[in-house]
């Protein structure tokens, strides 16, 4: 009670033995009474304020932990009657596409729960607040990602794998937020450093074709740094573990785009034609002042990309 009500339960003490002081009839008895219930009462009010560093009380880390843990338990709630999957498997394939109603309704469960888990950083190194701490961190990520807020997200996954740098599906999280921000070299090198750790990390069971997605997202990053060779070298390795068309389709586009950065015209209208029908017919629209640079002029090139596209999902991390 006291943890949870402290201050409240100070206070209504204290006016209770004010009241009694007033009415006692001895003087002695009066003055002391008083005194006590207005140390009291003073100290209803301060306690929120000191007791932050202490172990005990609602603003003390037990009291934190809580409310944390309280605030995790309601997100996660929320997030599974949107349909929100776990994180992993938000990584793997892009799942920030939410109605806006969807959307608000994620951000208003995750924001309290960010405000928890910032409240506690003061007091997160204590032994108890680990585990609370890096669940809540964790589940903060995912809601972030659930509705693209990628640059939040990756900082999110950053506290959560300083204390927990082997989880796989973090680091594979982290990557996919790093590589989704488009912020430039320094956050291409971060994604592209995350997604080490992850094939470093992954199970040795894991699905052929997550690995292959794995390689294939790691030679994007290449790609954007063009470092062509090593971007070649892993979507060969993708694409002898790919047996999926998501897979495929992805590995197919990258080494479209690199045969074209590396004007390889007939590689170029290759791929391209075997992407027909796919949302990569859009992706290379979309990157025409780039990868697709050397034949953003090329009229037979252009003619491929005049079909319209019947998928449904915009690749975001390429």
């Amino acid at each position: 009670m006291l943890e949870r009500h402290g201050e409240a339960v100070l206070l209504l003490v204290g006016l209770a033995m004010a009241v009694v002081a007033v009415t006692t009839a001895t003087a002695a008895t009066e003055v002391g009474l008083a005194a006590l219930g207005t140390s009291m009462c003073v100290l209803a009010v301060l306690l929120p304020r000191i007791e932050g560093p202490f172990t005990f009380g609602p603003g003390g880390l037990h009291g934190q932990l809580r409310r944390l843990s309280e605030r995790e338990k309601e997100t996660r709630k929320t997030l599974a009657k949107v349909g929100v999957p776990d994180i992993l498997a938000i990584a793997s394939r892009d799942d920030s596409a939410r109605s806006d109603a969807d959307r608000a309704t994620i951000r208003s469960a995750v924001d309290p729960l960010l405000e928890a888990v910032d409240s506690l950083t003061e007091t997160a190194s204590h032994a108890d607040a680990h585990d609370v701490r890096a669940s809540a961190l964790l589940e903060a990520a995912r809601g972030l990602m659930a509705v693209g807020d990628w640059e939040e997200a990756a900082g999110y996954l950053d506290r959560y794998l300083e204390a927990n740098p082997d989880d796989w599906d973090a680091q594979f999280s982290r990557a996919v937020a790093y590589a989704n921000i488009r912020g430039g070299a320094a956050r291409d090198v971060a994604a592209l450093r995350a997604y080490n750790d992850a094939i470093t990390l992954r199970p040795a069971d894991v699905d052929q074709n997550l690995l292959a997605r794995l390689f294939s997202y790691r030679a994007a990053m290449f790609k954007r740094l063009e470092r062509l060779s090593e971007a070649e070298a892993d979507l060969n390795l993708a694409w002898e573990l790919a047996t999926n068309p998501y897979e495929r389709e992805d590995i197919t586009y990258n080494r479209a785009c690199i045969a074209a950065m590396r004007r390889r015209r007939d590689e170029t209208m290759g791929l391209t034609k075997s992407l027909a029908g796919t949302q990569y017919i859009d992706a290379i629209r979309a990157h025409l002042s780039d990868y697709f640079a050397n034949f953003a002029h090329d009229p037979e090139f252009l003619m491929l990309l005049d079909g319209e596209s019947d998928g449904d999902r915009a690749p975001t991390r390429r």
